[in-house]
C-alpha cells in the first residue's frame, strides 16, 4: 500500500538518482533499493550492458508498481548478459571451384547479351551514318547534312552519347554506355580466378590484355566522331569487333562453356554482310529487336497465359485467342 500510494514519490527518486549517477545499471540499483524490488530484478539490471534513457524511465516506473517482479513488469524483455559460447565454424561451400563457375557464368551471359546490343544496336547506328539506310541518303560528312541534322548526322551523335560519359550525377561520375556494358564486365570476367594455373595460355594475361586494346579502341572510336571522318568511324568499329572477338576466343579456350550454353562467347561478324547472310545472327537479331518493341512489350504485359503457353497453343490455329 505503502508503494501503490507513494509511487510518484518513488519515480522522483529515482529520476534523480539517474541524473546523479553517471552510471545507468548503478541507478537501476539504487532505484530497486529504493522501492525494495526482487533480487532477480537487481541481477538483470545490473548485467544490462547498453540502457537507453528512455527504457531505463520506463523500468523504474514499473519499479514502483505494486505486484510480481520487475522484470514481469517491464512488458519486454531486458538484454540479458552474453554467454559464452564455444565458436562454431561455419561450413565451407562445398566448392569454391563451383562457385566461381557460376560467378563466371552469370557474368559471361550479361558480356554475351551486351556483347549484341553493340553489334546490333550500335552497329546499325554505324551503317547510317555512311547514308546507307538513311532515308534522304546523306551520310554524315555530307556537306548538305546541315550542322548534323540530317539522319546520319543524328546516328553520329548517338554514338558519341553511348562512347562518353553523361557527366556526374548526384556527386559521382556517371559511366558511359559502353564502359558498363563491355569494359566493365570484361575486365571483372578476366580476373575472375577460374582459369587453370597448368594450361599453355594464361587466360587472365590474354584477356586483360585484349580489354586494354579495346579500350584503346574505343578512344580512337570516340575521336573519329568527334572529328566526323565516316570512314575512319566505320574502321574503327570494325577493329573493335575484332578486338572483341579476341577476347572471346582467349575465354572460349579455357573450356568452361560449351557452344550450346549461354556462357559461351560466339565471335560476332565484322561486316555488314556477314550479319545479313547469317541464319543464326538473323535469329538472334529478331531476338534482340522483340525483346525491345514497345508494341510486343506491351501485349505480353497485357497476355493472360505465360509466353511458353502461347507458343505452344500456336498449332492450333485461333487457340492463342482464348489466352490474349
Amino acid at each position: 500500500e505503502y508503494i501503490t500510494v507513494h509511487s510518484s514519490h518513488l519515480i522522483s527518486k529515482a529520476r534523480m538518482a539517474v541524473r546523479k549517477c553517471r552510471s545507468f545499471s548503478l541507478a537501476i540499483a539504487l532505484a530497486l533499493c529504493f522501492s525494495s524490488c526482487s533480487w532477480e530484478a537487481f541481477v538483470a539490471a545490473r548485467s544490462a550492458e547498453v540502457f537507453s534513457r528512455r527504457a531505463l524511465l520506463s523500468l523504474l516506473g514499473s519499479l514502483a508498481l505494486p505486484g510480481g517482479s520487475a522484470v514481469a513488469k517491464l512488458g519486454v524483455a531486458l538484454p540479458k548478459a552474453p554467454e559464452e559460447k564455444p565458436e562454431v565454424k561455419r561450413p565451407m561451400p562445398t566448392s569454391i571451384a563451383e562457385a566461381r563457375l557460376e560467378i563466371f557464368r552469370g557474368k559471361a551471359e550479361t558480356l554475351r547479351a551486351n556483347a549484341e546490343w553493340y553489334r546490333f544496336y550500335v552497329g546499325d547506328l554505324i551503317v547510317k551514318t555512311s547514308g546507307a539506310t538513311a532515308i534522304d541518303g546523306l551520310s554524315a560528312d555530307d556537306p548538305n547534312c546541315a550542322v548534323g541534322l540530317c539522319q546520319a548526322g543524328v546516328a553520329l551523335t548517338q554514338i558519341g552519347k553511348v562512347l562518353s560519359s553523361p557527366g556526374s550525377r548526384g556527386g559521382g561520375v556517371a559511366l558511359a554506355a559502353i564502359d558498363s556494358a563491355l569494359i566493365t564486365p570484361m575486365s571483372t570476367l578476366a580476373q575472375t580466378g577460374v582459369w587453370d594455373p597448368d594450361a599453355d595460355v594464361d587466360v587472365e594475361e590474354v584477356a586483360s590484355k585484349v580489354c586494354r586494346d579495346f579500350q584503346i579502341t574505343l578512344r580512337e572510336l570516340g575521336q573519329n566522331v568527334k572529328d566526323r571522318k565516316v570512314d575512319a568511324v566505320r574502321t574503327t568499329y570494325e577493329k573493335s569487333l575484332q578486338n572483341l572477338n579476341s577476347y572471346f576466343r582467349a575465354v572460349n579456350s579455357a573450356g568452361l562453356a560449351k557452344p550450346s550454353e549461354a556462357a559461351f562467347l560466339p565471335e560476332l561478324p565484322l561486316k555488314q554482310e556477314e550479319l545479313e547472310a547469317s541464319e543464326y545472327w538473323q535469329v538472334q537479331r529478331k531476338a534482340f529487336e522483340d525483346a525491345r518493341d514497345p508494341v510486343l512489350l506491351f501485349q505480353e504485359s497485357q497476355a493472360l497465359a505465360p509466353r511458353d503457353v502461347r507458343q505452344a497453343l500456336k498449332r492450333w490455329p485461333g487457340a492463342t485467342l482464348l489466352v490474349r
